[in-house]
């Protein structure tokens, strides 16, 4: 009998060979075959077919006269990436800041990602111009393609800003590195002075700086911020007319040195003043502080200092486990004579944020929460993070560990960052 392949998704010349002649089943035999060479390539596509017919039997009948080829693809799916990017702004106009966006492997099928800016520490509109939109792969390409942000040039003195620009929905690929930091590089010569500080240190300066005691902006702090960890400061006078009057004046400064938070939004009262600072991007960043004097007149000078202390607040408990037959309680409490807000974040081992729940208790206040009845947490185990609105050290707790089969229990304590 006669035999020929046919297209069906799969194309002859690119996925297979075509073949076509006579097939002879030798007498007595009950079986041939038709052998079809399949082509091997790179490309991430559907699993393709094509038929084999069959024709003019000589000496039997044909049941079935069609037979369906099956090309299964083992290529993985192409990922994508973005880069960082790092740009000096300039004095005027626009300069871009180019971020590339790269595919490890190929695909049959065109490949799409929508992208977004996102502020950081610089802000649209005043420091870069927003963009969004979706970048498009050609099938089969590889070639990376680019997502151009300008950034606005001005002669400002200011800190080194930054945004992302994040990738998501990607049709026909996954996301290995969804989203790429710009860093706007300052060129600009002036007054400005930074002084870093980090969990647990102290730090005393004068309340201004080279641009006149009192009456200029002053030294900038510049307070690091590990990723989910918020950190709250206290700014202390020490003596003269910085202490006098409504005492210290304390601003988180934004990148053009704005005022973003003033102290008649902080907490605190008298000589002290602290503000809370919480880092909520996907990556570590940076705030700016600053600290005047309200009643600081011509009077202030080098003998007027202040003091400032910096301490992430945010506690962790190194396990929970909700797998298998073990359940996990959640024990806090407040320590402090004042209401304290707090949320408590569940991570899996991972590092992927499972859930998280909020709470508020009153002076002297205990919770006890059963993790279990949250239905995210089901059959889940892994780490918790405790944020909290009080001061450093004022939630205590632990996480509870029940083994109901054994009646055993495992604590593990609260812990906050050791200054």
């Amino acid at each position: 009998m006669a035999y020929a392949t046919a297209n069906n998704t799969a194309t002859a010349g690119s996925d297979y060979t075509a073949v076509s002649g006579v097939l002879t089943i030798a007498a007595g035999a009950t079986s041939g075959q038709v052998v079809v060479p399949v082509l091997g390539d790179t490309l991430d596509e559907p699993n393709e077919t094509f038929f084999v017919n069959l024709s003019g039997a000589a000496g039997a009948t044909i049941a079935d006269a069609q037979a369906l080829g099956t090309i299964t693809d083992n290529d993985a799916t192409p990922a994508l990436s973005i880069g960082d990017v790092s740009v000096t702004e300039g004095n005027s106009g626009s300069v871009n800041a180019v971020f590339t966006v790269s595919l490890a492997g190929a695909s049959a099928q065109a490949i799409t990602v929508s992208y977004a800016t996102a502020d950081n520490t610089a802000m649209a509109g005043s420091d870069y111009t927003p963009r969004s939109g979706v970048l498009t792969f050609p099938a089969a390409s590889t070639t990376p393609l680019t997502v151009a942000v300008p950034v606005l040039g001005d002669t400002i003195d200011e800190p080194n800003e930054t945004f992302s620009l994040t990738l998501s929905a990607p049709a026909n690929a996954t996301l290995a590195d969804s989203q790429g930091l710009a860093t706007i590089v300052d060129d600009d010569a002036g007054f400005l002075r930074i002084l870093e500080l980090g969990h647990g240190s102290a730090l005393r300066d004068g309340p201004a700086g080279a641009a006149g005691h009192g009456r200029g902006p002053g030294p900038l702090h510049r307070v690091a911020r590990s990723l989910r960890l918020p950190t709250r400061s206290w700014w202390t006078s020490r003596r003269g007319d910085v202490g006098t009057g409504s005492g210290p004046r304390v601003e988180r400064v934004a990148g053009d040195l704005t005022t973003v938070l003033a102290t008649s939004q902080a907490e605190g009262t008298g000589p002290a003043r602290s503000l809370r600072l919480r880092n909520s991007t996907a990556f570590p960043s940076s705030a700016f502080v600053s600290v005047r004097s309200d009643s600081c007149g011509t009077s202030c000078d080098a003998s007027d200092t202040y003091r400032i202390r910096t301490y992430e607040t945010t506690a962790s408990i190194a396990r929970f486990n909700n797998a298998g037959t073990q359940r996990t309680v959640i024990v806090l409490q407040n320590t402090t004579d004042e209401t304290v807000s707090a949320a408590v974040t569940f991570w899996s081992a991972a590092g992927v944020r499972i859930s998280t729940q909020t709470f508020t208790l009153t002076a002297r206040q205990s919770l006890s929460m059963l993790s279990w009845n949250v239905t995210a947490l089901v059959d889940q185990q892994g780490t918790i993070t405790v944020e909290h609105s009080g001061r450093y050290g004022a939630l205590v707790g632990k996480a509870v560990s029940l083994e109901p089969s054994s009646g055993y229990s495992f604590d593990t304590p609260l812990r906050t960052k050791e200054p």
